[in-house]
């Protein structure tokens, strides 16, 4: 997967417990919710909002031994 677009770093404890939230009311992302993750005890990390402009992923095409792009966005 390439993708391109703008990031802005959510910071502070409050602001990420409602991205968290946030997330988790949508049905379709409640089955790829790994919500132990953001309780692991200390481990550090850094969450990010993307605004996707250009997105594309590659799929090898072993058959013809070529790639294959497809534009999404």
């Amino acid at each position: 997967m390439q993708m391109e677009g703008t990031a802005e770093m959510i910071s502070g404890q409050e602001k990420q417990n409602e991205f968290v939230n946030n997330l988790t009311k949508d049905a379709m992302l409640q089955a790829l919710f790994y919500g132990p993750f953001f309780n692991m005890l200390g481990v550090n990390f850094s969450m990010f909002k993307v605004k996707i402009t250009w997105a594309r992923w590659l799929t090898l095409d072993i058959k013809g031994l070529r790639e294959v792009y497809y534009q999404i966005v």
